[in-house]
């Protein structure tokens, strides 16, 4: 596997206790496992992660017969289909995730095919922003294949891959774009979609190069979802930032 970046100085994060115990389970039977998406960020943001979610190359079935032998309590949340449950190791619940690929059809926030993935390379590529796609060991290796620190040190918020082809993919990724600068305070970058002004000029919360975006498949996502991420949004530290970019992309008047 192809180490794109070392950042060293992550060594010193000290995983909760409950993480090295997870990880250490999986690794001891033979199977890869990291810590990925949005605690690596934060992380790498100098924040401390609210939760953690693992990737690795064990399945499901894997993972449950894992905890079993600890005597972790274990969720399915999503189906076994999807890849996903919950462990909870010592009262915390982790999220573990086989690395997996998806196809997307007319459905615009579940996928229509969901594959086991190769490598933890091939698992990162199928996540929303580059900053959400990064994983890092126990010993604090980060894996970065999409770009994801020079963004973080840039302060950009950037889809992996083309914008147009993830939000396609899921319509609440262009929410969760929203929701990000509003929590982050970077800048949404995109140089292959059209973009306008928006906004007053002499105000901060002035947009020069904001997206427009293709609100149509928006009709599948569930009330829940959306009320969701409009409430993170809400709660940000630059939330008028994201609630510009929430009306200039033209999500705020999405049917």
């Amino acid at each position: 596997m192809r180490r794109d970046f070392c950042y060293n100085e992550c060594v010193m994060f000290k995983f909760p206790y409950q993480v090295v115990k997870l990880i250490k389970a999986l690794k001891e039977h033979q199977f890869e496992a990291y810590v990925v998406g949005g605690a690596v960020r934060d992380i790498m943001l100098g924040k401390l992660p609210h939760d953690y979610d693992i990737a690795t190359s064990a399945t499901p079935e894997d993972a449950i017969a894992i905890a079993k032998e600890h005597g972790w309590q274990t969720v399915d949340k999503l189906g076994k289909n999807f890849g996903t449950i919950i462990v909870v190791v010592n009262g915390m619940g982790m999220e573990v995730t086989t690395f997996r690929g998806e196809r997307y059809d007319k459905d615009s926030h579940r996928p229509a095919e969901i594959w086991k993935a190769r490598n933890l390379q091939e698992d990162c590529k199928r996540r929303d922003f580059t900053v959400n796609a990064m994983a890092m060991d126990l010993q604090g290796i980060l894996y970065d294949f999409n770009g994801g620190r020079k963004d973080l040190e840039n302060q950009v918020l950037r889809t992996v891959g083309k914008a147009k082809k993830r939000f396609s993919e899921d319509a609440l990724r262009m929410f969760r774009a929203c929701r990000f600068v509003a929590e982050l305070g970077f800048d949404y970058v995109d140089e292959n979609s059209k973009t306008h002004k928006f906004g007053d000029p002499n105000s901060e919360y002035y947009l020069p190069r904001c997206p427009v975006f293709d609100v149509s498949r928006c009709d599948g996502l569930s009330v829940e979802r959306v009320k969701a991420e409009l409430e993170k949004l809400f709660c940000g530290d630059f939330a008028g930032k994201g609630l510009a970019m929430l009306m200039g992309t033209g999500l705020a008047t999405a049917k």
